[in-house]
């Protein structure tokens, strides 16, 4: 029994405590925003627009703020469902092209692993935008609507005197439709440069002049749409993130 509050300091140290959690959250939020500030620049946006609401003191504009984040969430899935759903017919109907037949076995294997994963990305987009659509259209019409979305986008401070702070796996979840639609398109775009590759025989013996043409302006063209998605989203999502020093790693 001496040895009892000895084991319990013991423990005490050994074990993490949620400081301890929530430190190493931070650490590895702060690391990969600078290994991905891009997309970690989107990640601040949608928790600067989520700590925003769930804090406004006013309750008739909060009010305002937690209906236009549900009908512009609903919209956005709505968007992804029918993106998704193209996504996996240009996929499908991928498959049926003629052309696969004279890809070489490499090329065919990485062609046949970025399209498949593209459909089941696409598939998943449009299965969970769903899901997550008819869930805001059925809490919306609940007479604590407000209630439920901001205890649900967000949990006190501690100590509960400083303002609520935006659930992590939240701002995950509402962007995770979104997300893997885009990574389906991103195995499209692969497996097409891929067969685009194999098909003109680039850096490859019997290589025509119009084969030259045709992969000189696919992959220039990917070049500029490359491109222009970068400057996209740097002016866009960077942009904003970096204009209130709170949101800089």
């Amino acid at each position: 029994m001496d040895n009892l509050p000895r084991l319990r300091n013991t423990t005490a140290r050994i074990m993490p405590t949620k400081d301890t959690f929530l430190s190493a959250k931070d650490s590895i939020s702060q690391r990969l925003a600078r290994l991905l500030p891009l997309h970690t620049a989107a990640w601040n946006v949608t928790q600067r627009a989520m700590s925003e609401m769930v804090n406004t003191s006013d309750p008739e504009q909060q009010a305002q703020l937690i209906k236009a984040w549900r009908d512009s969430t609903i919209s956005q899935l709505s968007q992804v469902g029918i993106i998704g759903a193209i996504m996996i017919a240009a996929v499908v109907g991928s498959f049926e092209w003629e052309a696969l037949s004279t890809i070489a076995t490499i090329p065919i294997t990485m062609i046949r692993i970025a399209w498949y994963n593209s459909l089941v990305l696409a598939v998943g987009a449009v299965t969970l935008g769903m899901q997550q659509s008819v869930f805001l259209i059925r809490v919306g019409c609940t007479s604590d609507c407000d209630a439920i979305i901001i205890n649900l986008l967000s949990f006190p401070s501690l100590g509960g005197s400083g303002p609520r702070m935006p659930r992590w796996d939240q701002v995950f979840i509402w962007q995770a439709a979104v997300g893997l639609l885009e990574w389906s398109i991103y195995f499209w775009m692969g497996g097409y440069l891929v067969f685009i590759w194999d098909l003109t025989r680039v850096s490859r013996e019997g290589q025509t002049v119009a084969d030259q043409v045709v992969a000189g302006c696919c992959f220039g063209t990917f070049g500029i749409l490359f491109f222009v998605y970068l400057l996209s989203i740097s002016r866009l999502w960077y942009s904003v993130s970096v204009h209130d020093s709170r949101w800089v790693p």
